[in-house]
């Protein structure tokens, strides 16, 4: 919005103490990967079901990835990315 100069002034400390928080060595990669994830395309500006597959990937990387949560993730994805072909597979006829 214009004239919230007071988000835009947050924002840019935010960001500028984050990347610098990035170039230290003594970060935790997992965390390092979502903030500079975050920092390249926000959350409120990516697409949802895109970031739900992002972040599917990002936790299969985690070493302390709960397994039983991870496949339940997948299977909730792909059941929803079927019932979305089947619809537009019906629109489309």
């Amino acid at each position: 919005m214009e004239d919230e100069s007071i988000l835009e002034e947050a924002r840019d400390f935010t960001t500028k103490h984050l990347k610098e928080w990035l170039k230290k060595e003594s970060i935790d990669p997992n965390l390092g990967m979502l903030v500079s994830h975050a920092l390249e395309l926000p959350l409120h500006w990516a697409m949802p079901r895109m970031k739900v597959r992002w972040f599917i990937d990002a936790y299969e990387r985690r070493l302390d990835m709960n397994a039983k949560l991870l496949e339940f993730a997948k299977l909730d994805f792909n059941m929803l990315q079927a019932i979305h072909q089947e619809d537009l597979k019906h629109a489309s006829r």
